[in-house]
């Protein structure tokens, strides 16, 4: 009997050993599963990172071009159709014109192709999808040029710079401050019903970001181009230059980091106070208003500054390849192949660089870096198409260069929608080769 019970121990703990095996073989292959889950989703996940991050750094360049030759092809159309040429005033009248078309016209535009209305991958639907991405970049680039006429009228005096730019900021920080700014830019975001064409209009305030910088990057650069007027060499005017871009580098970095610290303990401070005392008498509600409008403006001086750092990148890249490479004086003085070869090389470069998020791990650094890649890339384009068009008028105005924009601006619209397309289309079948891979 006794050598039975010993035979029956050993059977259950045998079976006791191999249930406890396969449990906890079972454990280690659902840790597993859990780990190759956990590792697709990453891979899924940095994927579309970057797919987001090329696809919105394409999508600036080929709005910025197609921002400018818009913008200049209804300039040169109202100079020559209104005004019967390029005199004094009436260029600033004809910039203003199209600025006022431009905000009249494409916020209704850009609510009549929302949502919905560009789902699916067809030519035409991706085309719509750029045109929703452009439309904002082409109402900022006439207000840009608006700016830029009228400070080119003054004499590019610094006090008339300075004065518009504080200005303009001024300005623009009261429409955003209004109650209906922040319930439009909300209902936008929010999308389906929430997005009216009301919301539309009311957002533009917070489109002329451009024009902002542009006015900024006018202040900025005063200095160094006195400093450059008294340089004897192109090299020289080239490290002043160099030293203006690694200069406000650091300050504008500086002064983001500070502003968004600043901006992170006020609203602290804010959302504390609301909930330790709800009600608050006029005068606290006229002193928050105040310190409202002073943050705004701050907000505004801030976002601009992105685009004084882009002409900055912009100005450093061109001395570099037409003042010192090329022996030019400018971009538009240089041939059309070297201005074909410079566009080329940098929207190569400038792609690889931010597909790959290559460069600073510094988050604001990174932020600036590709905004203004997608700026220099798009004004190097912007540059080429000038000169190739006052090469084939022959430097002459008149209804031939009015013509010629608008032969450029047509087939640029219809190259640029077959680009798009075709570089989504890759960016899909390349997500859908990961999700097949890792299936």
């Amino acid at each position: 009997m006794d050598g039975v019970e010993v035979v029956r121990d050993v059977e259950m703990n045998a079976d006791l050993g191999e249930e406890v095996d396969i449990r906890a073989l079972a454990r280690e292959v659902s840790l597993l599963k859990a780990h190759i889950v956990k590792k697709e989703e990453a891979a899924r996940s940095l994927h579309a990172a970057q797919s987001a991050v090329s696809t919105t750094f394409f999508e600036k360049c080929l709005s910025t071009a197609v921002a400018q030759i818009t913008s200049r092809a209804a300039y040169e159309l109202i100079v020559f159709g209104f005004f019967k040429g390029k005199f004094g005033d009436d260029t600033v009248i004809a910039r203003l014109i199209y600025a006022l078309f431009a905000t009249i016209v494409f916020p209704g535009v850009a609510w009549l192709i929302r949502g919905n209305r560009t789902a699916g991958e067809t030519w035409w639907k991706d085309y719509l999808k750029l045109l929703g991405q452009a439309l904002p970049i082409m109402i900022a680039w006439a207000w840009k040029d608006f700016v830029s006429q009228v400070i080119g009228n003054l004499g590019n005096k610094f006090y008339a710079e300075i004065s518009l730019a504080v200005g303009l900021t001024v300005f623009v920080a009261i429409l955003q401050f209004l109650p209906c700014f922040s319930w439009a830019t909300k209902s936008v975001n929010e999308g389906g019903d929430s997005d009216t064409i009301l919301a539309r209009y009311c957002i533009v305030a917070g489109q002329v970001a451009l024009a902002l910088g542009y006015a900024w990057n006018q202040v900025a650069t005063w200095l160094v181009g006195r400093v450059q007027e008294k340089t004897q060499t192109p090299i020289q005017s080239f490290l002043a230059q160099l030293a203006y871009l690694f200069l406000i580098t650091s300050l504008i970095a500086a002064a983001t980091r500070f502003w968004q610290s600043k901006a992170a303990k006020v609203a602290e401070e804010l959302a504390d106070r609301s909930s330790a005392d709800p009600t608050t008498s006029t005068s606290s509600h006229t002193v928050t208003e105040a310190r409202a409008i002073a943050d705004k403006f701050g907000d505004l001086t801030i976002s601009s500054s992105a685009f004084v750092y882009g002409w900055g990148l912009l100005d450093t890249l061109d001395q570099l390849w037409f003042t010192l490479i090329n022996g030019c004086t400018s971009s538009t003085s240089c041939t059309a192949p070297s201005n074909l070869i410079y566009s080329v090389g940098l929207s190569i470069i400038f792609s690889y660089l931010t597909a790959y998020q290559l460069g600073s791990d510094d988050k604001i650094i990174s932020s600036l870096r590709d905004n203004a890649m997608a700026l220099t890339v798009g004004w190097a384009w912007m540059n080429f198409f000038n000169v190739s068009i006052s090469n084939a008028t022959d430097g002459k105005g008149g209804w031939n260069l009015v013509l010629a924009y608008f032969v450029l601006l047509f087939a640029y619209w219809i190259c640029t929608g077959w680009w798009y397309h075709t570089f989504l289309q890759r960016q899909r079948a390349e997500a859908k080769a990961l999700d097949k891979d890792l299936l």
